[in-house]
């Protein structure tokens, strides 16, 4: 529990989550609030959409951090494991068998030495800072669902608030009797190019 403990107190991890609660925060409490009020049915909708994507976010960052990525056993020997778990599964389907310097032990294949861990992670990905983990077997999917639920999130935050904006520009000439053109709208052609 004390490594847990420490994980989450990194200052990494503690900006990330402090990033979260002010986008949380930025996006349903001063951005949706404004527009269209969160006790209209409308305000409510968009304010439980982008709480789930931000919920799902969280915990699926949550769990990355605190989630050990798999490392190898101290036993795995080529011979010696027997295949009970899905861990020693994984192991022994592996076709060759690498001897890691630092740890002095065996590592199957697609399995890498981490020198901030300091130990062999299965199927290392990368250490990752903002986890303060590294990203392997046991914790990627987590890691994958942070990273998609913070786009959706994002991007959802994104086009609610360029709608909102292009809305009130669009208003704004209308009243002053001018002729309103959206500033990233250079027609299909010319935006496709741009992409």
């Amino acid at each position: 529990m004390g490594v847990k403990r420490c994980k989450l107190l990194s200052l990494p991890v503690l900006a990330v989550i402090l990033l979260m609660c002010f986008v949380y925060y930025a996006t349903v409490f001063v951005f949706l609030e404004e527009w269209l009020g969160v006790n209209s049915s409308l305000g409510t909708t968009n304010a439980i959409i982008f709480s789930f994507s931000a919920f799902m976010c969280f915990v699926s960052f949550l769990a990355a951090v605190v989630t050990d990525p798999g490392g190898v056993p101290s036993s795995f020997g080529p011979e010696l494991e027997s295949p009970q778990s899905k861990v020693s599964r994984f192991l022994l389907c592996s076709s060759s068998v690498e001897y890691c310097d630092k740890c002095c032990s065996y590592k199957p294949p697609r399995t890498h030495h981490c020198r901030v861990c300091k130990r062999c992670v299965l199927k290392m990905d990368h250490h990752c800072t903002w986890i303060g983990n590294c990203v392997g077997y046991a914790n990627y999917k987590c890691f994958i669902d942070c990273v998609l639920y913070g786009s959706i999130a994002s991007i959802y935050s994104m086009v609610s608030l360029q709608y909102r904006e292009a809305a009130k520009a669009m208003w704004l000439a209308q009243k002053c009797g001018q002729n309103y053109r959206h500033p990233f709208n250079l027609g299909i052609y010319s935006n496709l190019k741009l992409v």
